[in-house]
């Protein structure tokens, strides 16, 4: 399964992709106290930890 990253700055993920029943993560923003984007996992530790490990 491929993961959805979805760019959208607000309040919310919003509508997703026509097909897609969730998102992986979010990307909410692209300020705040650290330079870059700011992104939010959708899941529990174990699931990043699975994905980050392939």
């Amino acid at each position: 399964i491929n993961p959805l990253w979805i760019p959208r700055y607000g309040s919310s993920v919003g509508e997703l992709p026509a097909g897609w029943g969730f998102h992986t993560i979010w990307q909410y923003t692209s300020s705040g106290p650290t330079v870059g984007d700011h992104d939010q996992f959708n899941g529990a530790l174990d699931r990043l930890q699975a994905l980050a490990n392939g």
